[in-house]
């Protein structure tokens, strides 16, 4: 795909992303506005942007700060730790978009063996399960997360690294 193609698309995804991420969004509870910082802010549901007719949900910029981020920010105060986060989201799913057009993937015995080092790392599937449980990750979106970490590895070591 050309690269106007995915600037036009990055372009187009921060900005609507300033309108969906920025500024105080506050809920009612009892009478008393209050704010939530971003990402906790976004409804998990909500599409906030689209990155080459892949929507971008809700829970996938909370996930990717929660996996990614780069700790505690006062992000209402903050539009451009918004807007690093959800360019960080962006990039990685331009990356992925290229690497499936590309026909990169992981072999199932090789994304198994990674989960399994993550678990082993972890201290075992328990603690893995605790500290899921607390971070409201699932199993499931771990491996989905692990997966997808190990396809954009194997596409820049082919396209980057590999003259």
């Amino acid at each position: 795909m050309p690269k106007c193609h995915h600037l036009a698309s990055v372009t187009t995804a921060v900005v609507l992303a300033l309108v969906a991420c920025s500024g105080d969004k506050s809920e009612e509870s009892g009478g008393n506005a209050t704010s939530r910082s971003f990402p906790n802010s976004v409804v998990d549901h909500d599409v906030l942007v689209r990155v080459n007719s892949q929507p971008i949900y809700g829970k996938d910029l909370r996930l990717f700060t929660l996996v990614y981020g780069t700790g505690t920010v006062d992000s209402l105060n903050n539009a451009s730790y918004n807007l690093r986060t959800l360019d960080g989201l962006i990039d990685r799913i331009l990356l992925l978009q290229e690497a499936d057009v590309m026909g990169i993937a992981i072999d199932d015995s090789t994304h198994r063996w990674y989960v399994r080092q993550f678990v082993n790392a972890g201290g075992g599937d328990a603690a893995v399960d605790e500290l899921l449980s607390t971070t409201g990750i699932t199993r499931s979106e771990l491996n989905q997360l692990i997966g997808k970490d190990l396809t954009i590895r194997k596409f820049l070591e082919t396209t980057v690294l590999q003259p």
